[in-house]
């Protein structure tokens, strides 16, 4: 350990681990802007794209984090609010795999499932494929309790063989990974929940028409 740090983190600290709400964090969101930034620099027209940014690029991340107040933290015990403040390698872990979960969205896959709310992300095979998944677990979803639900929504995602992609918001050419199984399985939760609308417009409807 290097520093302790009690108490709320700075604006500028990077927060590392898989608490949720961490992503939010104006750190993390600034290191994230900065690894895209440096992705789309490291590329070269006309080739493969590069996920791998290179240990000077990924080092004037670093330095440019510390010449602001920032530092990369972990907290000591989840749920508690001491931190310490990690070695130099560690925080190169941390930029190397922000950049290895961008993909261009040339190299996208028909498998990939595409998260947004743009109607076209609709017809993408992978996104056709968790529907019908969902569909097909539907009525056994919402007859089952809460350590039931978790089970299906894992058994789901055993079925899928893409990545769940998020487009990031100022490129819209790049893509993100989510690599968090929590946040993964929320999103499998967020599809039962739309069917469920589906099925109440679909039960809705039905009633309009035996009425008519």
């Amino acid at each position: 350990l290097q520093h302790i740090h009690i108490g709320v983190p700075a604006p500028d600290d990077v927060l590392l681990g898989s608490n949720l709400k961490s992503r939010d964090h104006v750190g993390n969101t600034r290191l994230q802007t900065l690894v895209l930034n440096a992705f789309v620099k490291s590329q070269v027209p006309g080739t493969k794209t590069r996920n791998d940014l290179g240990p000077k690029r990924v080092g004037e991340i670093i330095e440019y984090i510390a010449s602001t107040g920032g530092r990369f933290l972990r907290q000591i015990h989840a749920g508690t609010n001491v931190w310490f403040e990690v070695f130099e390698e560690e925080a190169q872990k941390e930029v190397k795999s922000i950049a290895l979960r961008i993909t261009a969205e040339d190299d996208i896959r028909p498998e990939d499932l595409l998260l947004g709310q743009s109607p076209k992300l609709r017809d993408h095979p992978g996104n056709v494929k968790l529907r019908k998944l969902v569909a097909d677990k539907y009525e056994e979803y919402y007859a089952s309790g809460k350590k039931q639900k978790t089970k299906l929504a894992e058994d789901i995602l055993e079925s899928l063989d893409g990545r769940f992609l998020k487009q990031t918001k100022h490129n819209k050419t790049l893509w993100m990974e989510l690599t968090d199984n929590l946040e993964v399985r929320n999103k499998v939760a967020s599809s039962f929940r739309d069917e469920k609308k589906r099925q109440l417009l679909l039960d809705q409807n039905k009633q309009r028409t035996s009425l008519a």
